[in-house]
């Protein structure tokens, strides 16, 4: 009896051995859970539906689980659908023990589908703001994506989710002004975080490479961080008729090529406007042409009607309204390219700045002195400044240098209309047109 006991004991054992086995390796194929499961995706909202095929359900012993496994199901909401790869989902023994089964968590790797689906499906069950920022911004596009959720004991989605996947050649609409399209990039989205890398995208046919952007939830703000890089970057008249503002220092551009490096942050509040907006830069401009609003004909005897910067390196910053730009490169103002050196600080009340020109091959002179540059010497022309709100021009320096020539003016004054107000000093050494030397000091006393 006891040998008959005992042999139906390890029968029995091995029978369960080899079912937790295969229920472990193979599983088994059922519809019996797919009331359960899609009761459970209800509860997220009652107008999902989730349609399912046979469920692989395969037991794992260690967690106390059963993984529940089906390929090709659809999730439909609102008339829209979302067609999935593949569905996980964790079922908890004993919920189902006490004939009450509750899912754990939620895997669904979906196939190629349109962003905006996507995107108002998450909406919908994950109640998150800043999906309806990304809704407001996205206009086209595919992605695939893969979606980790999990649920509380009373079914309720936890805060700790997981998408992460691809996007196919999006386009978003930023702000009503850029266009961005033809973009690819891989994403990870949690509540408090999105990343984005490897963003290609296309702006005004131009490509644009972004390595990483961040973008992280604070409060009712969304903090947005990253990198671009462009190797070759070219905007026209026609590509900029929609930047009506910009504008370098009032002057209006009507075409500009660069490379660039780029570091922003900016904020977007709650009704989509950037605020504390910083970048500092690495700019290669090729070319920049600005029509020439200078009426410097007296002084520059072929002046063009553009003024064209050419092969400049320049380090540009902004940040709380204060720009920042320096950088050297050669300029044509007449014939000839000249050179010149430059740093420029932008804020709400001023523009300060300091400028080096440099001619060698061009024509310059100054009728009221009667002096002329000499051709093929090196002048040298140095200008220290600012430019007041009242657009009152303030000039601590100006120094021209060629050979021994001299002539220089401190702490110049000028009013609106271009007349001088006032000055400090005025001191003149150089031989004019007639080869006749002039040495003159003019100083401020009291009065002129």
């Amino acid at each position: 009896m006891k040998k008959i006991i005992f042999r139906s004991i390890i029968l029995f054992s091995i029978s369960l051995l080899i079912l937790i086995i295969y229920l472990s390796t193979i599983g088994i194929e059922t519809e019996k859970f797919n009331n359960q499961i899609s009761k459970q995706i209800k509860k997220i909202d009652k107008n999902l539906d989730l349609e399912l095929k046979k469920v692989n359900l395969v037991l794992d012993p260690l967690k106390f689980e059963i993984l529940a496994k089906t390929l090709g199901a659809n999730l439909n909401y609102s008339e829209k659908k979302i067609q999935i790869e593949s569905l996980k989902a964790k079922i908890s023994l004993k919920s189902l023990i006490n004939k009450k089964p509750s899912l754990t968590n939620l895997n669904i790797s979906t196939k190629s589908i349109k962003i905006k689906n996507l995107i108002s499906f998450l909406r919908l069950i994950l109640k998150d703001p800043k999906l309806y920022l990304y809704e407001h911004f996205v206009k086209t596009g595919y992605l695939i994506s893969e979606i980790y959720i999990e649920f509380d004991e009373e079914g309720n989605i936890k805060n700790n989710y997981e998408i992460k996947g691809f996007v196919k050649d999006g386009k978003i609409n930023l702000f009503n002004r850029f266009d961005l399209s033809k973009m690819d990039f891989n994403f990870q989205l949690n509540e408090d975080l999105v990343t984005l890398n490897d963003l290609k995208l296309t702006l005004n046919e131009n490509n644009i490479f972004i390595p990483n952007i961040t973008g992280k939830k604070e409060k009712n703000k969304f903090l947005i961080s990253g990198k671009i890089e462009n190797k070759k970057f070219t905007l026209s008249n026609d590509n900029l008729n929609n930047l009506n503002d910009l504008e370098i220092f009032d002057f209006k551009i009507k075409k500009v090529n660069f490379a660039s490096e780029n570091d922003f942050i900016f904020q977007i509040d709650d009704k989509f406007k950037i605020k504390n907006f910083k970048i500092n830069s690495n700019i290669d401009l090729d070319k920049l042409i600005l029509p020439n609003k200078f009426e410097l004909n007296n002084i520059f005897p072929k002046l063009k009607k553009e003024i064209k910067l050419e092969k400049h390196q320049i380090k540009l910053s902004y940040e709380s309204d204060n720009l920042t730009v320096e950088g050297f490169g050669q300029i044509l103002l007449q014939k000839k390219d000249d050179k010149i050196q430059y740093k420029i600080i932008k804020n709400n009340k001023e523009i300060n700045f300091e400028t080096k020109f440099n001619t060698i091959n061009n024509p310059l002179k100054l009728n009221l002195l009667n002096y002329q540059k000499k051709p093929d010497t090196d002048l040298v022309i140095n200008i220290k400044g600012k430019k007041f709100s009242n657009e009152n021009f303030f000039f601590k320096k100006i120094n021209l240098l060629e050979e021994k020539n001299n002539i220089s003016i401190n702490n110049l004054s000028l009013t609106k209309d271009n007349k001088i107000k006032e000055f400090d000093l005025i001191n003149l050494n150089y031989l004019d047109k007639q080869n006749l030397k002039n040495k003159i000091k003019i100083f401020k006393k009291n009065e002129y």
